[in-house]
Order: C-alpha cells, then sequence, then structure tokens
C-alpha cells in the first residue's frame, strides 16, 4: 500500500507542445505470427500518421504475404535468419538496420491515432529526455479483463488505474515504465544502453530500468492515441500474463532496483513497486484461505472477536475504499479490482514460482489474436474450482460440527460462511467469464450505430443503420426482410468517408418480434470481393466511428446512461427526389418538427432539401430546411412539408419509441457477450457438492457420539437405553488420552452426567475441563453457574471472585459480555449468602457496563428489602415493563406514604397472578399493616390454604388475631402449631399471652401450660419473658405456688430488676407465704437504701444448657419494613 500511494501521490500531465521540425522517425511493427488482416489494419494507420516518417514492419515469421502486403502499402519490409532473443532480438536487429534519429515502436495489432508522433515529438526539446510512453487502450471493449455494459455507459478494464493513475505519478519520479509499444524513443537512449534488453522475456521494463540507470529521463502522456486487440479468453490472458510477470520478477536476477548503480530512491521504489504487483498472488491465495481454515480447524485468525475489533475493522475497510476512491480518481472500482484479484492470484504463484527457478531463461510467448491460446480452460480455471470446493465443504464442515454439538460457535461460522461466500462469489464470476464461447467471428466486430448504409439489390433498395463493423463483415438494421446468399452492393457513409462495395448477406432475424405495421430486421453481411483499399477503409471506419465515439461515451469513473431520446434512423438529402444524394447521416434525435445529425460535410443552410428516412414503420420522405447546432459539426433538419402519410409514420415512430422491442430498432445498443451459468455451476458445483457430502459425512462418523450426547443432554429425562449408551461414551471419554477436549463435548458431557447424577464423574469432568482450558473465561463461568444452580453458594461466590481477580490481574481474557456475567455471578452468589453490601456492589458494576434490566431487576428488589429507596429510584428507568417492575414500583409507593395506591397496585398484582404467593403475601403485610387485619387475615388463609409457608403464616394470622383481642381463634391455630413442629421462645411467650386470656382452656392447652411450665424450671436460663407471662397465668389462675416458682427464677435470673422483685413479693403474698413476701419486700427497702444482697437459688436446684431450638419466622416479621 505504501508503495502504491508513494508512486500516485502527485502525478501530473505534461502541458502539449509542437512537435520537432525536420527530425527523422523510424516506426517499427513487429510481427511474428499475426495474420496479415489484422496487419493491414495497423499498417493502414501507420500510412495515417501526420509526421513524416519510415515505417518498417519487422516479421520473425519470415512470411512472403506479408512481403507482399508491404508493398502493397508502401512500407518497409525487415526480416531475419531466426527469432533469437523473440521480440527484443527483432528490435534489435531493426535497430542496426535503420538510422532514423527517434524510434516509434507499436504491436503487431495497434491501431494508432495520426497524431501519435506530432503529439508526442516535441518533448525531445529535452536532450536527456529517453522516450514517451502513451497509454495502451483497446478496440475490443468486451474483452476478458474488462466490465462493459453499454447501456450504462460503464467501461472499466485492468489496465486503467495503471495509465490514469499510476503512471502519471511516476512522472513526479522520473520513474515511468516502458510498456513495450506505444511508445517513442531516442536512438541514441538505447544505444547508450545496448539496444533492447535481452535477459528476460520482458524487454520493456528492462530496458526502461537501465535507461533510467543511466541518468535518461522518461515522460508519460495520458492521452490515448493507440487501440489494439485485448485478450479475448482466459486462454490468452493467462499466457500474457504469466509472461509479463514472470519477465518482470526476473528482471530480480540481472539488475535489481534496490542495489543497481544510478538510480534515485524514489526510482528504485517505483521499480520496486511496479515489480512486486507480481507477487500479491500468494498473499491473496492466504487470504482466500484463512475463512476456509478457521471453519475446518475452527481456530481464528484472531485470538478475540469483539464489537471494538469490527468497528476497526469497518472503519478501516471504509478508509481504505474513500482512499482508493479519491487516490485512483474513479478508476479504482473495488469489486472490478477484486474480481481481477481473483484471477490473476493463481497466474502470479506460478509468476513467481517460475521467476525463482528459471531466473530468466522463461521462454517468450506470443499472445495470439485469433482465437485461443490454447483449448485447455478447465486447468486454467482449476484453482478457483477447488477454492469454491473449499469453501463450501467448509462451511458444511463447520455446520456439521455445530448440528453435531461438538462446536457452537456461530459466529465464526457466520463470518467465515459470509467471507466464503464472497471469494466464491468472485471466483464463480471468473469461472463464468472463462466458460463464454469463443467468438466464431475471425475478427473482433467493432459495435457502432453511425454509419449509413445505402444497399442496393436487383429488386430491393433502401438505407439502414449499422450495428457492428471490422474489415470482413458488417451488420445492420434494414426494414425490409432481404433473402440469405443474395449479394447486394453497399455503400457505408461517415462523417468523413464513403466506402463502395459488395456483400452477401449470411442472414436475417426478424428483429421487432412482428409487431402489426412495423418491421425490422437484423442483416449479417460478409463483405466480398474486398480490395485492399477497401479493407484498409473499413478499419479506418472502425477505428474512426466505432472506437473513438465508444471511448467518447464509455468511462469507468461513472455511469452515462443513453439519452432515451435518441433514435437512429437512416437519412438520405437531395435537392429533391429525382435529385442526386448530396448528404446521408443517421439521426441522433427524432422530434415531431425536426431531428439531429452529425456531417463533416460543409452543407447548405435555410435552403430547402429533399429528406427520404427509412423506419421500420414505413418511409418518411418531404421537404425541410437545415440550421447549423453550437456543437461541431452537428445539424438539424427542421420539416416544413411531409408527403403522404409521413408525418403520421413520424408520430407512430414518436409514439412507440419507448417500447423496448421497438427501441431496439430505433436505438441500437451493443450487448456484451453473456456469460453461461449452467456449464459453469456444474463445473464448479459437483466438486463442492462431492466435498460438502464427504465432509458431511466424516463429521458423522467422527462425532456421531457427541451428538448422541448433545441430543440426550436437552432431554429431560433419560431411557435406560440411553443411559447405557451414554455411560460407554461418558467412560471413553473421561479415559481417553486425549490432551485437548472439545468444550461443548465437556459441556454436553457435564449436562448428562448432572441428569444421572453421578458426583464422582461429573467432579472428575470438572477437573477435566480446567485441565484442557486453564484460561478459558467462558468454562470458569459456566463451571460457578453450576455450584450456584445446586445451592453451593460458598463455592460458587469464591469461584467468581476468582474469576474477577484473573480478569483484573491479565491473566483470563474475556470479552465484555463474560465480565457482566462475572459480576452477576458474583451479586447473585453474595445475595444468597445475605452478604447484601457485596451484592449491591457487584450488581452496579454490572450495570456500569451495560445498562442490563434483569440486573437491574435483581438489584432494584435487593434494594426495596434493604429499604435503599432512592437507590431503587434510579434504576427505575432501567427496569424491565411488566410484572415484577410493577410490584417494585408498589413497594415504592408504600415506602413513600402513597398508600392506598400502592394497595390498589398490590390487590391488582394479585387478581392477575392469583398463584404468585409472594405478591399476595406482600399485599397481606400491607393490609396488615394498615390496620385491615381481617382482610390481611383472609389472605394469609389464602396463602395457608395454598402450602405456601404453612407455619409461617399460621403464627402471622394467630399474631394478628392475638392483636386484635380474638383469642379463641388465635388459640387452636397456636395449639396445632404447637405439635407440628418445635417452636422457639417467642413463639411460647405469645401462645401463653393468648391462653391467659381465655375464659376455659381445652384439655390440649392444659397440658402444653403444663409441659411449658415443667421445661422453664428445670432448663436454666430460659427466656425470662416466657417465665414472666406464665407466671401471671399461674397466678391469676389461682396456683400460686406455680407462680412464685416461676418468679424466682426471674428474680434469680435478674436480681437487680426491683418490679420483678416486687410481683414476685405480692404472689407470695397472695399465695399466704407471708415470711417470704417480707424478705422479698425487705430487700426491696434495702435496695432503696443502696444495697441489694445476693439471691440464693430457690430449692438449690442445678440445670443444664438447654437445647437449640428450631429457627422459624418472627410472628411480628413482615417482608414490609
Amino acid at each position: 500500500m505504501f508503495l502504491y500511494f508513494f508512486q500516485i501521490w502527485d502525478s501530473s500531465d505534461p502541458d502539449p507542445v509542437p512537435p520537432l521540425k525536420n527530425r527523422t522517425v523510424d516506426v517499427f511493427l513487429p510481427t511474428y505470427n499475426e495474420d496479415v488482416q489484422l496487419l493491414r489494419g495497423s499498417i493502414n494507420a501507420l500510412n495515417q500518421l501526420d509526421y513524416p516518417h519510415t515505417t518498417y514492419v519487422l516479421d520473425d515469421g519470415r512470411r512472403a504475404e506479408v512481403a507482399e502486403l508491404c508493398r502493397e502499402m508502401g512500407v518497409e519490409y525487415i526480416s531475419r535468419e531466426n527469432n533469437m532473443h523473440a521480440k527484443a532480438g527483432n528490435l534489435n536487429n531493426a535497430l542496426d538496420r535503420t538510422s532514423g534519429e527517434f524510434v516509434v515502436i507499436f504491436d503487431a495489432d495497434h491501431v494508432t491515432r495520426p497524431n501519435f508522433i506530432s503529439r508526442t515529438l516535441g518533448y525531445f526539446a529535452d536532450e536527456k529526455l529517453a522516450f514517451v510512453q502513451t497509454p495502451h487502450a483497446f478496440y475490443n471493449f468486451d474483452s476478458f479483463q474488462s466490465h462493459i455494459d453499454y447501456k450504462r455507459g460503464i467501461y472499466w478494464e485492468e489496465g486503467q488505474l495503471f495509465y490514469n493513475v499510476i503512471q502519471p505519478g511516476k512522472n513526479n519520479w522520473n520513474a515511468n515504465v516502458f510498456c513495450g509499444s506505444a511508445a517513442i524513443f531516442r536512438r541514441s537512449a538505447l544505444q547508450d544502453v545496448g539496444l533492447i534488453a535481452t535477459e528476460t522475456i520482458t524487454e520493456d521494463m528492462h530496458t526502461g530500468l537501465r535507461i533510467h540507470a543511466k541518468g535518461w529521463k522518461s515522460l508519460f502522456v495520458n492521452e490515448r492515441m493507440i487501440s489494439a486487440q485485448a485478450a479475448p479468453d482466459i486462454t490468452t490472458f493467462t499466457s500474457q500474463r504469466l509472461r509479463w510477470g514472470e519477465g518482470n520478477l526476473s528482471i530480480f536476477a540481472y539488475d535489481n532496483p534496490l542495489t543497481m548503480k544510478g538510480l534515485t530512491l524514489g526510482q528504485r521504489l517505483n521499480y520496486l513497486g511496479s515489480m512486486l504487483g507480481w507477487t500479491t498472488g500468494p498473499a491473496k491465495a492466504v487470504l482466500y484461505a484463512t475463512p476456509i481454515l478457521m471453519l475446518f480447524t475452527g481456530v481464528s485468525p484472531v485470538g478475540q472477536f469483539s464489537i471494538a475489533l469490527g468497528l476497526i475493522t469497518l472503519f478501516y475497510m471504509l478508509t481504505t475504499l474513500c482512499a482508493v476512491k479519491i487516490a485512483s480518481d474513479g478508476y479504482g472500482r473495488l469489486w472490478d479490482i477484486e474480481v481481477q484479484a481473483m484471477t490473476n492470484f493463481w497466474i502470479q504463484c506460478r509468476c513467481l514460482t517460475r521467476a525463482l527457478w528459471q531466473r530468466g531463461r522463461g521462454k517468450f510467448v506470443v499472445t495470439s489474436k485469433r482465437g485461443r491460446q490454447s483449448a485447455n480452460i478447465t486447468a486454467l480455471i482449476a484453482p478457483h474450482i477447488v477454492l469454491i470446493a473449499l469453501g463450501v465443504s467448509a462451511i458444511a464442515w463447520a455446520t456439521a460440527k455445530i448440528f453435531l454439538g461438538v462446536s457452537s460457535d456461530y459466529f465464526g461460522l457466520i463470518v467465515g460462511g459470509a467471507l466464503i461466500a464472497i471469494q466464491s462469489m468472485m471466483a464463480f464470476q471468473v469461472i463464468r467469464k472463462s466458460l463464454r464461447p469463443a467468438d466464431k467471428r475471425f475478427s473482433w466486430r467493432h459495435p457502432t450505430n453511425e454509419v449509413h448504409v445505402r444497399y442496393q439489390a436487383d429488386a430491393l433498395a433502401g438505407q439502414a443503420v449499422s450495428l457492428d463493423v471490422n474489415e470482413t463483415g458488417l451488420g445492420v438494421v434494414v426494414y425490409q426482410a432481404l433473402p440469405v446468399g443474395s449479394h447486394v452492393d453497399l455503400t457505408l457513409s461517415t462523417t468523413q468517408r464513403t466506402l463502395r462495395c459488395q456483400g452477401e448477406v449470411r442472414s436475417c432475424q426478424q428483429f421487432n418480434g412482428g409487431r402489426t405495421g412495423l418491421q425490422a430486421y437484423r442483416i449479417g453481411f460478409k463483405f466480398v470481393d474486398l480490395t485492399g483499399q477497401a479493407m484498409s477503409d473499413l478499419w479506418s471506419i472502425s477505428a474512426e466511428t466505432a472506437v473513438e465515439r465508444q471511448y467518447q461515451r464509455l468511462d469507468a469513473r461513472f455511469s452515462q446512461p443513453l439519452d432515451p431520446k435518441t433514435c437512429r434512423l437512416p437519412l438520405e438529402l437531395a435537392c429533391d427526389a429525382a435529385s442526386p444524394v448530396v448528404a446521408t447521416a443517421v439521426s441522433s434525435t427524432v422530434e415531431d418538427n425536426s431531428l439531429l445529425f452529425e456531417s463533416k460535410s460543409l452543407l447548405p443552410l435555410n435552403e430547402e432539401q429533399y429528406f427520404r428516412i427509412d423506419s421500420p414503420a414505413g418511409q418518411l420522405t418531404g421537404r425541410g430546411k437545415l440550421e447549423q447546432t453550437p456543437k461541431l459539426h452537428e445539424y438539424r433538419l427542421f420539416f416544413n412539408k411531409f408527403d403522404g402519410q409521413s408525418r403520421s409514420i413520424l408520430k407512430s415512430i414518436l409514439t412507440l419509441g419507448s417500447e423496448s422491442n421497438v427501441a431496439k430498432v430505433v436505438n441500437p445498443i451493443a450487448t456484451s457477450t453473456r456469460s453461461p451459468l449452467l456449464r459453469p455451476a456444474i463445473e464448479s458445483g459437483w466438486l463442492a457438492l462431492a466435498a460438502s457430502v464427504l465432509c458431511i459425512a466424516s463429521a458423522w462418523y467422527l462425532w456421531n457420539d457427541n451428538y448422541f450426547l448433545s441430543y440426550i443432554a436437552q432431554s429431560e429425562t433419560l431411557t435406560i437405553e440411553d443411559q447405557r449408551r451414554a455411560d460407554t461414551i461418558l467412560t471413553k471419554l473421561l479415559t481417553s488420552q486425549d490432551t485437548l477436549h472439545n468444550p461443548t463435548v465437556l459441556f454436553d458431557a457435564r449436562a448428562v452426567l448432572e441428569m444421572m447424577g453421578d458426583s464422582d464423574r461429573l467432579a472428575k469432568l470438572e477437573e477435566l475441563i480446567l485441565a484442557d482450558y486453564p484460561r478459558n473465561t467462558g468454562l470458569k463461568l459456566a463451571r460457578a453457574n453450576r455450584l450456584l444452580k445446586t445451592k453451593q453458594t460458598s463455592a460458587a461466590l469464591a469461584e467468581f471472585k476468582a474469576i474477577e481477580t484473573d480478569l483484573n490481574s491479565g491473566i483470563l481474557s474475556g470479552t465484555p459480555e463474560e465480565q457482566i456475567n462475572t459480576f452477576l455471578g458474583t451479586a447473585r452468589s453474595a445475595s444468597d449468602l445475605n452478604d447484601i453490601p457485596l451484592a449491591i456492589a457487584a450488581y452496579q458494576q454490572a450495570l456500569d457496563r451495560r445498562r442490563d434490566p434483569q440486573a437491574a431487576l435483581e438489584l432494584a428488589n435487593l434494594l426495596v428489602d434493604q429499604e435503599a429507596y432512592d437507590d431503587v429510584r434510579r434504576l427505575l428507568s432501567i427496569l424491565p415493563g411488566g410484572y415484577e417492575s410493577r410490584l417494585i414500583q408498589a413497594r415504592l409507593d408504600f415506602a413513600d406514604g402513597n398508600i392506598d395506591q400502592a394497595l390498589t397496585s398490590l390487590e391488582t398484582l394479585t387478581n392477575e397472578h392469583p398463584t404468585d404467593h409472594l405478591t399476595r403475601r406482600l399485599y397481606a403485610e400491607s393490609l396488615a399493616q394498615t390496620g385491615q387485619s381481617d382482610l390481611a387475615i383472609i389472605q394469609f388463609q389464602t396463602l395457608v390454604q395454598s402450602d405456601y409457608e404453612t407455619q409461617a403464616i399460621q403464627k402471622r394470622v394467630a399474631d394478628l388475631m392475638i392483636a386484635d383481642g380474638r383469642f379463641a381463634e388465635a388459640a387452636p391455630i397456636l395449639d396445632q402449631l404447637a405439635i407440628d413442629a418445635v417452636q422457639d421462645d417467642q413463639f411460647w411467650a405469645t401462645y401463653v399471652t393468648a391462653v391467659r386470656r381465655l375464659k376455659r382452656l381445652t384439655p390440649t392447652t392444659q397440658t402444653t401450660i403444663d409441659e411449658i411450665y415443667q421445661q422453664l424450671v428445670t432448663i436454666e436460663g430460659s427466656s425470662l419473658d416466657l417465665k414472666a407471662e406464665l407466671a401471671e397465668y399461674f397466678a391469676n389462675a389461682g396456683a400460686g405456688d406455680k407462680a412464685s416458682r416461676l418468679l424466682a427464677l426471674c428474680v434469680k435470673q435478674v436480681p437487680e430488676n426491683l418490679a420483678m422483685r416486687k410481683r414476685y413479693a405480692e404472689v407470695l403474698h397472695d399465695a399466704g407465704q407471708f415470711v417470704a413476701a417480707d424478705e422479698q419486700y425487705q430487700l426491696l427497702l434495702d435496695a432503696s437504701k443502696g444495697g441489694l444482697p445476693e439471691l440464693k437459688p430457690v430449692n438449690g436446684e442445678k440445670v443444664s444448657t438447654p437445647p437449640k431450638r428450631r429457627p422459624v419466622i418472627s410472628l411480628a416479621h413482615g417482608l414490609l419494613r
């Protein structure tokens, strides 16, 4: 890329200068096996050069017919005894035998403009200028290396970037490449370097390099002055590019531009860039192989795909696209360039191999100008067929791996599949173009609809418009059928010349589909009995009218669609109907009152002329006047008067001209050769299909056990047969000696082991996973999540914290998603362990990286429980819509004092989700806290009926009943709870409080009270409140002994509690134990004076520590705090 921009950074085109006068110029036309017909076109153009010169045809084929052609056309003929050094030797032989001060070199198929010498010779006023190079252009627009769209006016071919962008840039460095032809040399410069280089088969670049090393200057004039024949098919293209690439790279063996003396740094880098351009094939091959290898191996070409990497890649691609577009002045059509790179990559690989092994000893192969270079096309497109087959089979392989449960790399399949699809499309385009049918014509037909044709047969005569033309034949649109095989006299007229000849009708096809009232036919003529001059004139017509006008209309940089108003009809002008024709033309635009046409003849203006126009609707005749338009050589014919039905015929043409089948007649557009579809699809498809089937079959053979594991891992239950097969597979997996296992298989195996409940092998598998992938963040996260799922919360938290530490230290690398999942795992584990600060902090870290609604919901529930309502409100914008978010909002309303609104929301949510016990419990607690105990009890009893936390909910119901004084209703509930489970002291205190207020006890209640009493008097350190409450019960029930004993224990437990001691004294007194009562009263009096002696143990009893009780939810505890 550096060398490319280095070459084009500062491009310049020299201003035109007048030619040097009175200089001798030799023009060389080397030939080897090109036919006489082709050479005639080139010599004819050379004879029209507008500067005095001598033309030499250098015939390395030593053919008598070429010598005869030279005598006929008045040019010099040179041949030699052998073909030593091929074209270079041919040129050197001519240089030794001629003496012109300047030498122009063309190729045998070059058709030059007349001003070639006069346009370039003036620059040689600089005595240090060695040569002037001009661009190579081509007249067969639909060549193998081009992209042509006649309808849209787009024409791009491979060399345009070089000649329009790179070569002008080389002017700045005095490093222009000599391209073998279309160049003019100072003879003394060639003599200074020993004439044309003969060591390599690309004598052109090699010679230019040596000239620059001698200190001579060069110049590139970016004006198209020749047209030639580009490689028409894959065989000629490959032969030509192999010679160019091998030859250019072979120069390194003789004259390395990096070490050669005499070159400037700029020249060295320019030549290095031009020569290394032929080494990009291997790099392209590696690029094409990358997605294929990625899908086959599962190994990504980058360490980790990420959004950042994707954005950087996208930015790079867009920047490159813009840079190439801008720097290449519109000639850098990326798709066409990439298709051409696909065409060239294997050719360049062969070039590099040949250059390394043969080191310049390659054979010079002349590119065929007629037909294919060889008949073996399949060998040339085999790399592209193989590339498609490998790509399709790689996609099949990767898809099979995912289907069989061996891989879950969907992203890799998408990326690799997309890249393979793009390069396969390019390869398929190359194959399609390569398999286009060969042109059956001997020479290229130049498309043009600007030649006026007058034909005359025995009984048929008329005008026609050309479709295409060359030196052997002509295609036209005529408006009446002509018998195939008939001979007609033809007159071809252009703006520059007129030719009369004879032609034979070789084909006649109806053009417009037989529409009623319209008729037009495509006629193919073969010229017969052509004279040499006539053939030369046909070459001139082709060059002047067809090629020149196409280049004016076609462009690579932007679309130039045809003007829909264009209407091509043949026109003849005369003084009157019986007078001879004074002018012929083809119209460019036809309107209802005039038409436009071009003519270089000087026509009379403002004088009435008779016109005759042939059309598919009939002949139009009448009279009109001519006016010249501002455009050079363009006239407008105004219709003054129509004969007969001519006006109606004109209206029919104008009305129907927009219809597609009529437009093909009045505005015929050339079409490019259609590339076949079926044969390329078969050629490339059979191997791709076979390779894909083989890959799928191989994948099934290798991984059907993995597929089985993947399948049953998603099942809810396993059959006995499934368990047996799974057991065999798992045993094989766990005892395998493989050093690395597929992670997807390991996860499927783990899921199956979990279903089987095989904890021992599951632990071994976990060790295997960690051993194989110690730095795989995804695997570690999966392990931690499994621990969390199986309620091994402490271990899960430790795993998540370890992953977080390793990510922070760089030991592990994780995607943003994996980092977020790590924080969420930490938060959930900490929440389960009631480590609320850690959970909140971890949730917040996850939300800082991504505003995940689910994580926000979990954090909001946690914060509500912690009464951190302001923090919850900050999360409201992230929360997902739905039931849980509405529930949180209801709890916030309750906390904010919006009681009615909160109750309404909770009631609505409860009705919407009647089976959601948590919502119903929240609703019941809200009712209880607002004093609506009856409604709260109803909701709690509904929960009890649903078996939801039955004991805790029953305690809450009893608590509410006691608070409302409904002791009789609460007592049975408490009795049942006392029977169902071991309860704590708080429960028994509540129980006794309820019993105290009952008028009559049931036997069950009485028994329970007695059991409580026995527990309290035998267990040291039992609940003080419970003993005090039970003492009051016994005191009220008249059981003073029991009451006093319990209070004695209370006083012993808290001797400093004077109120308790006073109550103890009162109970003793009421029980008739006056002495003991007086003793306690005395102690109270002493305490008031500042002293309180130690209280002796009651009855001297010794007790043990009470047993631990089963923890329960407090009766006063609610979810709403």
